[in-house]
């Protein structure tokens, strides 16, 4: 009887074959693929978590920066120990209400040489004093909203000298970027704002008469809370305390001795 001869060297796949190595090949390139998608999310993710905490901490710089300079003037030096009032230029406007006393705007004034006289050095028209006349030593932050994202504004100008937030008589200019910073929160602290004892000093109205010396301590607490547009869930807070330089003097009455009660008839 007569069989078929076994042809040698024609070996292969059977189709159960292939389509197991297809499905086992389609599960690591997918694996890889997902792998990939997942890293370059991860870096794009971490670049926009890393340029959202710099742009906080540079915008925080900014802000706490001016703020230790409000109440600054050419005659500081000149009031200590002398038990006088401070000037205008200690003015501190703010919308902060309630307790605590937290708003997201703050205006202050500094004094800066401005002018050159006839020698060419720097010189002030009005030192000491924050003036109308010099509207820009009149500083301040706050936080606004446009098309649903926050932003962080800086006074740049404006005859509003002195006024509170709310007056129409500033100009602000932008210092964030929408499409790159959505300024969250802004807050603005100043309920710790106390007067301490410094002292008792002669009265320059009448040196025979001796004043308590008050001292105002200004320390403010800021808040930033900022994320980016492109990853709503990036998001950073910073805080940071600031003390006001140049603080508020003013004299007050000494306490006199306590009066005896009166005697009941």
């Amino acid at each position: 009887m007569l069989t078929n001869p076994v042809r040698r060297g024609q070996g292969g796949f059977t189709l159960v074959e292939l389509m197991i190595a297809l499905v086992v090949s389609l599960v690591v390139i997918g694996a890889a693929i997902n792998l990939t998608v997942n890293i370059s999310a991860a870096a794009t993710n971490n670049a926009i978590y890393a340029r959202t905490s710099q742009d906080a901490r540079t915008l925080m710089n900014v802000v706490t920066r001016e703020l230790k300079r409000a109440g600054f003037n050419v005659n500081a030096l000149n009031r200590i120990g002398q038990g006088t009032a401070a000037p205008a230029h200690t003015r501190v406007e703010h919308n902060a209400t309630g307790t605590p006393a937290v708003g997201d705007c703050i205006l202050f004034g500094y004094d800066t040489l401005d002018t050159v006289d006839a020698a060419g050095i720097p010189a002030d028209t009005t030192p000491g004093v924050i003036s109308i006349a010099e509207p820009g030593e009149w500083r301040g932050f706050r936080r606004t909203v446009v098309n649903g994202v926050g932003i962080l504004q800086a006074r740049i100008g404006g005859t509003g000298v002195g006024e509170g937030c709310g007056s129409a008589n500033h100009t602000w200019a932008n210092l964030t970027q929408p499409n790159s910073l959505d300024v969250v929160a802004f807050q603005v602290d100043v309920s710790n704002f106390a007067e301490g004892v410094a002292g008792v000093v002669p009265d320059p109205a009448n040196p025979a008469v001796s004043r308590v010396s008050l001292v105002g301590i200004r320390p403010v607490l800021v808040t930033l809370r900022v994320r980016s547009p492109q990853d709503p869930t990036s998001v950073r807070e910073l805080r940071q305390w600031v003390r006001l330089r140049a603080e508020g003097v003013r004299l007050v009455a000494m306490p006199g001795p306590t009066p005896p009660p009166t005697p009941t008839p």
